[in-house]
């Protein structure tokens, strides 16, 4: 629990911080138009989400994309506990330990698959 804790609170300053910029944007284009239509506020908001979709979508894969990558945190937080707590990297790095592969590019090719057959 601790470690989804931590990376809700390392990611969600990046993730506001994009869709309050985007919002902003959105609102300073749209404010003369929806108020001259005499929209709700919950209409305001609706078209707004709409519009700025994908900048919302940015944020959201922007903030996941942070918390795939950082490692740290978990590691500090949760460890590396065998068989209880593992990083993703971490079981990619640890899996083709496991392998004995004769060849250097045999390397480069089993651990390009193992990324994806690990996710």
């Amino acid at each position: 629990m601790a470690m989804i804790i931590a990376q809700v609170i390392i990611i969600t300053p990046l993730i506001a911080s994009i869709t309050h910029q985007a919002m902003r944007e959105l609102w300073a284009e749209y404010h003369d138009l929806l108020i001259s239509l005499s929209t709700s506020p919950r209409q305001r908001v609706t078209i707004l989400i709409w519009d700025g979709r994908r900048t919302l979508m940015t944020a959201a894969l922007a903030g996941f994309g942070h918390a795939i990558g950082e490692v740290g945190a978990i590691m500090i937080v949760g460890d590396n506990i065998d068989h209880t707590t593992r990083v993703l990297t971490t079981a990619t790095l640890l899996r083709p330990a496991k392998v004995i592969l004769p060849l250097p590019w045999d390397w480069a090719l089993f651990s390009s698959r193992s990324l994806w057959w690990s996710i």
